[in-house]
């Protein structure tokens, strides 16, 4: 789905069954203990496919599950340098993670130097958007600070 020479599969695909075929990745991803962070937590929008119907439960679950296992999401800037042209997760999305108390931190996918940090400002807007307070930092995969957003 995030692959450009992939894009030919979308034709053929049910667009809502390969979102609701992620969404039940990446609740495996979290109950596998192997990450503390989810980052691009709808990745699969990346070229711009949409869903056709409402997935919200989709995602609910997916928010119960992450709070569930402690993980932390990222708010990826990096969306808006693709087709997509949106920060991952939407805002839909961010604000039911905020409702289930899912926290967040940042990340720009920085290939390149001049990419880090890139539109944080729009990052925070839309945590800030969302309801969200505050995010986390981590250490040697723990999180050393809770900061206020500013």
């Amino acid at each position: 789905f995030d692959n450009p020479t992939e894009r030919e599969h979308w034709k053929q695909s049910d667009i809502d069954q390969v979102y609701r075929q992620y969404y039940v990745l990446l609740r495996q991803s979290a109950e596998s203990g192997l990450f503390d962070v989810m980052a691009h937590v709808d990745l699969v929008k990346k070229f711009g496919h949409r869903p056709r119907t409402d997935l919200q439960d989709a995602v609910r679950k997916t928010a119960e599950v992450f709070k569930r296992t402690g993980v932390t999401i990222e708010i990826n800037s990096s969306g808006l340098r693709k087709p997509v042209g949106e920060i991952y997760p939407s805002l839909e999305n961010l604000k039911i993670y905020r409702e289930f108390g899912v926290p967040i931190t940042f990340g720009s996918d920085s290939h390149v130097p001049t990419d880090v940090g890139r539109d944080f400002d729009k990052a925070v807007a839309l945590a800030q958007a969302a309801g969200y307070k505050e995010y986390v930092i981590f250490e040697k995969r723990t999180v050393e600070k809770t900061l206020k957003l500013k």
